[in-house]
């Protein structure tokens, strides 16, 4: 129900604006929305499900389509989402923050000139990290487009690994056996 309620909503904002919008630059083509999704089972973590749904919206005259990412996981046995709250415990945004901060400063340049933003983007707060899903090694953090980079570097995804992660893992949580 939410992954169908996200969708409908993203459909119809994507309607409305289409037919509020006057369109200014004839010829330039139509507006487009592409949804896909993916779905993620886990062999090591029972009870565990996870979904990545894409959404890319094009703009008639626009140089480049826009990408924003929804990420659900549920608890299979109950039906109940998955918080990061959880399954961790403690000050887990102060550590998501330095290790992915640590990462992407790694895999895209440290240079503030050039990525201002991985500073703001990775700030231990809920929002920057409320797109992630659960791998078999480890939670992987979304950032989109220009969360944590210019629109060309893309979509990041950070894999923190669970090792990184384990003191601070709550014990009775679907994580607990790790």
């Amino acid at each position: 129900k939410d992954i169908k309620a996200r969708i409908d909503a993203v459909v119809k904002d994507f309607k409305k604006f289409n037919n509020d919008v006057v369109d200014v630059l004839p010829g330039a083509g139509p507006r487009t929305l592409d949804i896909t999704y993916t779905v993620q089972t886990n062999s090591t973590i029972p009870n565990l499900v996870s979904m990545r749904i894409v959404e890319s919206f094009f703009e008639s005259g626009a140089a480049h389509p826009n990408h924003f990412v929804d990420t659900f996981n549920y608890n299979t046995a109950t039906g109940a989402a998955v918080s990061l709250e959880a399954v961790l415990s403690g000050s887990y945004l102060d550590r998501l923050s330095a290790l992915t901060k640590e990462q992407l400063e790694k895999k895209i340049g440290s240079d503030e000139n050039l990525y201002p933003q991985i500073s703001a983007g990775t700030t231990p707060d809920k929002e920057n990290f409320s797109t992630y899903i659960f791998s078999d090694t480890g939670l992987v953090v979304v950032f989109q487009e220009y969360q944590v980079a210019a629109y060309a570097a893309g979509v990041q995804e950070i894999l923190v690994p669970y090792s990184a992660l384990r003191d601070i893992i709550n014990p009775n949580g679907l994580l607990g056996f790790i």
